[in-house]
């Protein structure tokens, strides 16, 4: 039996795709209308809308349509996005869910491969009773965003949404230590008031002297608990927080953010 190099083996992917004729592909394989909603994102560059599919014969429909979409493996740059993008998300039978973003063309998946795909998204919510469910003004929580705004120049501010000016409580501060895997962050009470806080933080990064939200990685499984701290009047507290929600990031002046209270670290 002849043996399959590494070579040979990184294309059977897209042989695989290639298959049946050229028209069928294997991206939606693992989709399972059965144990989930389906899910669809659209974002026009200033606000993103999302919609739910909850009729499970429709939604097998919609994958048989989608596995029938030729998909060619492309290379693109951020140059190539364009706004509407589309946010597909549903179930999957390897448990981690299937969730993909369509701009201009060509097809996201959680992995960072991008694939030619003719498919138009916007059809679905004329055929199909997907109803609205909620909606917020910035696109940092499409699917797989995180590969949509940067490449291998860095991140591209014309396609991520400014950040808010922090409104810093009074005399909360933060002082923290970025490793690369962790940020070691001590928050500081210098009043006379205790300070109530949460789990949830993010980051910003600055381009251009402007401050960006950064949007988290797909391929980190994350959550913020529902819990709330208390830190008196003239305490501190230590937390740590783990960077595998946001990846690896590109070299620049980033901003780590926690409910109003902001400390800056560099990446090489």
């Amino acid at each position: 039996m002849k043996k399959i190099t590494k070579l040979t083996a990184a294309l059977l992917p897209a042989l695989l795709l290639t298959a049946c004729g050229g028209g069928a592909n294997t991206l939606f394989d693992t989709a399972s209308p059965e144990s989930s909603l389906m899910v669809l994102y659209v974002y026009d560059g200033a606000e993103m809308v999302c919609y739910y599919l909850s009729d499970n014969a429709a939604e097998h429909e919609i994958i048989e349509k989608l596995k029938s979409t030729s998909a060619k493996p492309a290379d693109v740059t951020t140059d190539d996005v364009k706004f509407p993008a589309y946010g597909f998300d549903i179930g999957s039978t390897d448990g981690w869910g299937l969730y993909m973003t369509w701009s201009n063309g060509y097809l996201y998946n959680r992995d960072g491969e991008v694939y030619e795909f003719d498919f138009d998204f916007d059809d679905l919510l004329t055929d199909y009773a997907f109803t609205e469910e909620w909606s917020r003004p910035d696109g940092m929580a499409l699917p797989c965003m995180w590969y949509l705004v940067q490449d291998e120049n860095g991140w591209n501010a014309d396609l991520m949404n400014p950040a808010a000016e922090p409104e810093a409580p009074d005399r909360i501060t933060v002082e923290i230590d970025y490793t690369g895997e962790t940020i070691e962050a001590t928050f500081r009470n210098d009043g006379t008031e205790p300070w109530g806080f949460g789990t949830y933080w993010s980051l910003q990064v600055n381009l251009g002297g402007v401050w960006y939200e950064v949007p988290t990685s797909p391929v980190s499984n994350w959550g913020f608990p529902d819990i709330g701290y208390e830190l008196a009047a003239g305490g501190t507290w230590d937390e740590t927080y783990h960077m595998e929600m946001y990846g690896d990031l590109p070299a620049g002046q980033y901003r780590f953010y926690a409910f109003g209270v902001t400390d800056e670290f560099t990446v090489e």
